[in-house]
Order: structure tokens, then C-alpha cells, then sequence
């Protein structure tokens, strides 16, 4: 679970950043984002938790902006009127 606090104002602004370019994330920039470790977001992804497109046979995924955004909601990482 991540911790609100862990998340300070230039984690905010570099979602808002990365949201403006709309493209799809990947597992690394969200496990930087959250300070997880290195497969966390795999495991989230396995356990249903986060939603995500598998791109090859190695387990490479891509994460759309909009469910980010929900997943980071729903963890009290985001405001909920953030967008």
C-alpha cells in the first residue's frame, strides 16, 4: 500500500507532466512514481489490482493514463478531482 505522504509535490507534478503527453506508462515510471520496488507493479497487474496491456511474451506492460489515474485514486495518491 503506499503511504500519501510518501508522495510530495514534484511526484505531483511530474503525474501531471506525464499526463499531458497521454501516452501509455510503463510499469517502470509508475513503480518510480510510487518508490515501490522493481516488480511490484507486475504483481498489482497479476493480482487484478491494476489494469494493463501485455506487450511481448517477457512480461512487458503498458498502463493507459486514465486507469493510472484511477489506481492512483483509489490508493489516496491523487485528490479525487485531480485531471
Amino acid at each position: 500500500m503506499v503511504v500519501k505522504w510518501m508522495i510530495n509535490t514534484d511526484i505531483q507534478k511530474y503525474i501531471q507532466e506525464r499526463m499531458r503527453v497521454n501516452t501509455w506508462w510503463t510499469t517502470h515510471e509508475i513503480e518510480k512514481c510510487l518508490y515501490v520496488s522493481c516488480g511490484t507493479c507486475g504483481r498489482w497487474i497479476r493480482e487484478g489490482k491494476l489494469k494493463a496491456l501485455k506487450t511481448s511474451k517477457n512480461g512487458h506492460y503498458r498502463i493507459e493514463p486514465d486507469e493510472v489515474i484511477r489506481f492512483l485514486k483509489e490508493r489516496g495518491v491523487l485528490e479525487e478531482d485531480f485531471k
